[in-house]
């Protein structure tokens, strides 16, 4: 028998056996013999589907050869096309990451029905808001230029003056401190209680007594509740022992063309810090039918971030210092406020769950290890 390697565009699976590529997907026999090809001296064929090659940038841009870099370097101009107000995002924060506790599946081999009283959740609304303050914090005088601080990674950026981009602005330690305006529910008004603070978030609930429309009963439905807020303030202080005093450090991250810049500065606080008004909130809760009482939770999540930042880069190619960083407009405080408000009902409540209890992760002590602490609680 002879076999014909070109034939019908065959390839080798394994031993005897062929496949048609792509004409017919059924698997045959090349008759009663066996063709034994020599496979020495073939390549191995890849059979996973080609991939896009992943977009990376690595330049070589230089100022001989200017055009060979993907990202253009923008020259200066007196355009507005800088940075985009809506791209300008507060610090990712640290990078180093954990995972907490974790719950273990439930299926119905490992679960069971359980009687619990707790909060339950009627409605839930959020709103987000934004406060900038009055007076900036760079380039007060109208321009500001930076020659130290300044941290440039990736390709090098050629001689002369460029637009840098600035998307992302990281900011050290700082205090917020929230002064919710007075709440009414239904035209009732709210007595909060401060449940939990912390640097930059405020947990607050009141207790509220509603009752539901019979119209809304009879239909199993819930009742509209008015939700109104007269404005928030906020005030955000410099962190105590700062150096200068009253200022919180800024890191600002931006590119220009294929080179990634940090500028290391700071923001002055003042003295009694950077003050911020909120507009009113004025939204709708919906109260359950079958709620006997009910509780007003408002939960303020900020975050401090800055207005646009408009800034250009020049490479001077001196010895020391070489690279200059403008920001050509002035820079306001901006502050975001995230405030969820939700409705809370008291209530006697079945829910499933595992029949075993979550375990603390443990920290072992060699002095502890004497001890059965499981049977002492």
């Amino acid at each position: 028998m002879q076999c014909n390697r070109n034939a019908m565009n065959t390839r080798v699976i394994k031993g005897s056996k062929y496949t048609q590529d792509m004409i017919d997907p059924r698997e045959f026999m090349m008759g009663t013999g066996e063709c034994d090809y020599d496979l020495g001296g073939m390549p191995q064929m890849d059979t996973m589907p080609p991939q896009s090659p992943a977009v990376q940038c690595n330049c070589q841009c230089n100022n001989q050869n200017p055009g060979a870099c993907p990202i253009p370097y923008e020259p200066a101009g007196t355009d507005s096309t800088y940075s985009s107000c809506s791209t300008l995002a507060p610090c990712a924060g640290n990078a180093q990451c954990c995972i907490g506790l974790q719950a273990q599946p439930i299926t119905s081999a490992n679960c069971m029905p359980y009687i619990i009283r707790t909060y339950k959740v009627s409605d839930a609304i959020k709103f987000d808001r934004v406060a900038t303050g009055t007076t900036a914090v760079l380039a007060t005088g109208g321009t500001q230029a930076f020659t130290t601080g300044i941290t440039v990674t990736g390709d090098p950026i050629p001689v002369g003056t460029f637009k840098l981009n600035i998307t992302e602005v990281c900011f050290g330690d700082s205090t917020v401190a929230l002064t919710p305006g007075a709440t009414t529910v239904a035209g009732k008004a709210l007595t909060p209680t401060s449940v939990f603070t912390s640097s930059h978030n405020l947990l607050n609930r009141s207790s509220v007594s509603t009752a539901g429309l019979s119209s809304c009963c009879q239909q199993c439905m819930g009742t509209t509740l008015d939700y109104s807020q007269a404005a928030t303030t906020a005030t955000v202080t410099a962190p105590a022992g700062a150096d200068p005093a009253n200022s919180i450090n800024v890191v600002l991250k931006g590119t220009a063309g294929c080179s990634n810049v940090q500028i290391a500065t700071t923001i002055d606080a003042t003295v009694g810090g950077i003050a911020l008004t909120y507009e009113a909130l004025n939204g709708s809760l919906c109260r359950a039918y079958n709620m006997d009482s009910s509780v007003v939770e408002q939960y303020y999540q900020s975050k401090l971030s800055l207005s646009c930042v408009e800034a250009t880069i020049q490479n001077t190619n001196a010895a020391q210092n070489p690279y200059t960083v403008t920001i050509l407009k002035p820079v306001y405080p901006q502050l975001l406020l995230r405030t969820t408000v939700s409705l809370l009902g008291y209530a006697l409540i079945s829910v499933v769950g595992a029949a075993q209890a979550v375990q603390a992760r443990d920290v072992p002590v060699v002095a502890a290890s004497d001890f059965n602490f499981d049977g002492c609680f």
